[in-house]
């Protein structure tokens, strides 16, 4: 399950850094923003 969210995130993003350091803030570090948050909640 951990792993898909993952995917999800990375899909979403682009990117993979988040992976390294799962305390970072996805928001701060421009990883995710409003629109890809939407975008994340939505994603099946």
């Amino acid at each position: 399950m951990k792993e898909q969210i993952f995917d999800i995130i990375e899909t979403i993003s682009g990117t993979d850094e988040f992976r390294e350091d799962l305390d970072m803030d996805l928001f701060e570090e421009g990883i995710l923003d409003s629109m890809r948050a939407i975008m994340l909640i939505v994603e099946n």
